[in-house]
């Protein structure tokens, strides 16, 4: 050679060590590439529990909010029950008036025959 390098070839032993170094690298690389699929399966596995897992937290919530719905009083017939009421409300009421006015009576009653009583002692007390 020209300046004064000397190129060597690569011999067989050469290429059986360059050969048990790439296959080394290789099989380091593939058990790299295994450990990190390993793993991210595993991840996949757990982050699908967690997922699941909170699916079924929501839907038991969304249950008990449908039957709380369901258990509630639509407006329609929450109205028809507070006309009921009302209408039992007033019947208490004129029942009460006509209980106050029955015994506004019976005081006026009372006292009419307190009066006739009182009337006839006097009449009987001036004949006297």
């Amino acid at each position: 050679m020209a300046d004064g390098t000397q190129q060597r070839g690569i011999t067989r032993a050469d290429g059986v060590a360059l050969k048990e170094y790439l296959e080394k690298q290789l099989d380091s690389q593939a058990a790299l590439y295994d450990s990190r699929l390993a793993a991210l399966e595993k991840a996949t596995e757990v982050a699908a529990k967690v997922l699941g897992d909170r699916l079924a937290g929501m839907n038991e919530f969304r249950e008990a909010m449908g039957d709380l719905s369901n258990r509630m009083v639509t407006r329609a017939e929450l109205m028809v029950q507070l006309d009921k009421v009302d209408i039992q409300l007033k019947d208490l009421r004129k029942s009460r008036d006509e209980s106050a006015g029955k015994a506004s009576q019976t005081s006026v009653i009372i006292d009419l025959g307190f009066g006739v009583a009182g009337l006839i002692f006097g009449i009987i007390d001036l004949l006297v």
